[in-house]
């Protein structure tokens, strides 16, 4: 109903006038003047007002290429892509996640219109979760060009400041399992399996000799 007025009422301004006056006269003041007295007082953000529960959701399932790779990563607390132990680490590779952005673009279905630079998913890293990009730094004792990390739940914090507008998220207590990428995190499962049996195999083989 809502859609139909809507394209019916096309640029009638008339219309929309005094539907606005109607909404004010019945309730609308004293809504704006809650919802003012219980907000924060920050002048920059009366016209983005905290995002509800339907509004979050609905927020997250359209993000675009970035965004929803950074959100994705944060809520699984993993971003060492390198590593079968889906931990969250300090310091990571700069080819590591870009490598992943590169497989969540593909296999979300984003196109390459979506796609955006690794430049640009870095400067988003920095706004959204305090990251800072080094040129070159020890890492895995290799001198290489890696990305900063803040802590996780610090990292959290600043996302729901940031990219998710305030809107406090209820986190997951422990690492899920799951990767971005479903099909790499089978194939490490698989290859974790096949080591633990190599390495029982060897044990066996060393102790009857």
């Amino acid at each position: 109903m809502h859609l139909e007025a809507l394209n019916t009422f096309k640029g009638n301004t008339e219309h929309f006038s005094h539907l606005r006056k109607l909404w004010f006269e019945h309730g609308g003041r004293e809504a704006v003047l809650y919802e003012l007295l219980n907000r924060e007082p920050n002048i920059n953000d009366l016209r983005r007002p905290k995002l509800s529960k339907a509004g979050l959701d609905n927020f997250i399932q359209n993000m675009d290429a970035i965004d929803s790779f950074i959100y994705k990563m944060v809520e699984e607390g993993h971003n060492n892509f390198d590593s079968l132990s889906r931990s969250w680490e300090l310091k990571v590779l700069s080819t590591s996640v870009s490598s992943a952005y590169e497989r969540h673009v593909s296999n979300h279905g984003f196109n390459l219109r979506e796609k955006s630079s690794t430049s640009a998913l870095y400067k988003k890293m920095e706004e959204y979760l305090g990251c800072s990009k080094r040129k070159t730094s020890r890492i895995n004792g290799k001198t290489a060009s890696c990305i900063e990390f803040l802590p996780l739940d610090t990292a959290r914090k600043r996302m729901e400041e940031t990219l998710l507008k305030g809107y406090p998220v209820t986190w997951p207590d422990e690492d899920v399992s799951t990767s971005l990428d479903e099909d790499i995190s089978e194939e490490d499962n698989i290859l974790e399996i096949l080591s633990n049996e190599l390495f029982e195999t060897l044990s066996k083989e060393a102790e009857k000799s």
